[in-house]
């Protein structure tokens, strides 16, 4: 068979190609291309919101558009800092739900009582959906952003719960006491240095007979909350506490389930 010109230059072109990698991209890097990246990102998610109309193809752009944020924010495992849940609850972070979550509702079917306390309450579903329930409840968190979503959630269903920008790890001495305590995935996210003073302030907020409901995760996805084992809860709460149970529960976020505890701790 006659070989052509055309497949001798083929041939010739080939023996020539050199494979190289790829140079990796570098722009992620430095923490604050990041930010300035989640920026844009958040500010395209609020513009998409801010249409009045939609379609299928607009709601794919959405998503594509959000899980992108996810990506860059978990990958690049930021300090859990204020900025962090600031940029988090410009959109929906995948912690949050549309509703309270299961947890808390059936926490309040076991019987939950006196003043409570929502620590890290995000936009305040839980806390709301306990002021539902006529139960005395205020929820802290420190991210601006998440606070100001939770008071617009309240008054936009007609409800009383008081909702405060506070840092957990700053309270006064003499901040007013409650007889419960909830803690649904705060604990968690905290650093090592900041989980050894948090049961001191747990027993600066408890009344004598207080309790403590502590909600944490088993397990790690590669990013995101550290796993905390019940040796761990144990430890850190057994010179002031008592821990009465450790069960384990399903943690249902946006984007789905992971496995968790929940602890029930009291000061007595």
């Amino acid at each position: 068979m006659k070989t052509t010109q055309f497949e001798i230059e083929k041939v010739d072109k080939n023996k020539e190609v050199k494979v190289e990698n790829p140079i990796p991209k570098s722009f992620l890097k430095l923490d604050n291309n990041v930010v300035e990246l989640v920026k844009d990102l958040d500010l395209t998610l609020n513009k998409i919101e801010d249409l009045d109309y939609t379609c299928p193809g607009l709601e794919i752009i959405y998503d594509t558009i959000y899980n992108l944020n996810n990506f860059v924010l978990e990958m690049k495992q930021l300090e859990y800092d204020k900025d962090y849940f600031n940029r988090r609850y410009m959109g929906m972070p995948p912690w949050e739900l549309d509703d309270a979550s299961s947890l808390i509702k059936k926490l309040f079917e076991s019987g939950l009582r006196g003043k409570i306390l929502d620590i890290g309450c995000g936009t305040g579903k839980n806390a709301i959906y306990l002021a539902e329930q006529g139960l005395d409840i205020t929820g802290i968190d420190f991210s601006e952003m998440a606070i100001m979503k939770a008071r617009d959630l309240a008054k936009k269903v007609g409800i009383e719960a008081s909702f405060f920008v506070r840092d957990f790890f700053t309270l006064p001495k003499d901040e007013k006491k409650y007889d419960t305590v909830i803690d649904c995935g705060f604990y968690h996210v905290l650093t090592y240095k900041d989980k050894e003073k948090y049961a001191e302030v747990i027993e600066n907020l408890l009344n004598p007979g207080g309790t403590l409901h502590l909600f944490c995760t088993k397990e790690n996805f590669g990013f995101g909350p550290e796993i905390v084992s019940i040796e761990e809860i144990e430890n850190r709460f057994k010179n002031s506490f008592i821990v009465n149970s450790i069960k384990k529960v399903r943690m249902k976020g946006a984007i789905g389930t992971m496995k968790g505890w929940l602890a029930t701790i009291t000061y007595p």
